[in-house]
């Protein structure tokens, strides 16, 4: 039988769920685009609610220049929240689903705060694009850097070794170089 602590926090999760599953559908009513879903990446040992915030916003920051680097324009974003906190959707005049899925993987793999970032692409008919869908290897654990499924399934890692690969992340990011030249 599960705590009432962990039927509140399934509770939460689902309510957050519905949250941008509203905010979502909204959104797709008006997709002439690909739709970019910016999230953090949802592990066991998740950031705090400022770290969250330092995640999206940078991710945000990237797309935009992303965005403009391609010679697109960014059309609609909603930053919005819920108890998990910060989330945002973000639609470019790109109308090419699988450009913008490599665009973003590029983002996840060399932004220094890439590996906390969940970039996903959801075409015009309202589907997801993976990344075995553009052929792309899966997303490499940040601990370890092996594949992340091998790591969800074997949870080789500790709560300390995730929040080390985090602070290391952040730091990185904060005092930082890494290479904009992609």
């Amino acid at each position: 039988m599960k705590s009432n602590s962990g039927n509140e926090a399934q509770a939460a999760q689902l309510s957050d769920r519905l949250e941008i599953a509203k905010v979502y559908q909204y959104w797709r009513k008006m997709l002439t685009s690909p739709m970019i879903t910016v999230g953090w990446r949802k592990i066991k040992y998740s950031p705090h609610t400022e770290t969250r915030l330092l995640v999206i916003n940078a991710a945000l920051e990237e797309i935009n220049q992303m965005t403009e680097r391609n010679g697109f324009t960014i059309r609609m974003q909603k930053v919005f929240w819920t108890g998990l906190g910060p989330n945002a959707l973000v639609t470019t005049s790109c109308f090419s689903a699988t450009k913008l899925k490599k665009w973003t993987i590029d983002i996840e793999e060399h932004h220094p705060l890439g590996a906390l970032m969940d970039l996903n692409i959801i075409d015009t008919n309202g589907m997801s694009i993976s990344r075995k869908d553009t052929h792309i290897q899966p997303r490499t654990c940040m601990v370890c850097q092996k594949d992340i499924y091998t790591c969800r399934r074997g949870k080789p890692h500790s709560h300390q070794e995730y929040l080390a690969a985090i602070n290391e992340l952040i730091l990185r990011e904060r005092f930082g170089q890494y290479d904009t030249e992609r």
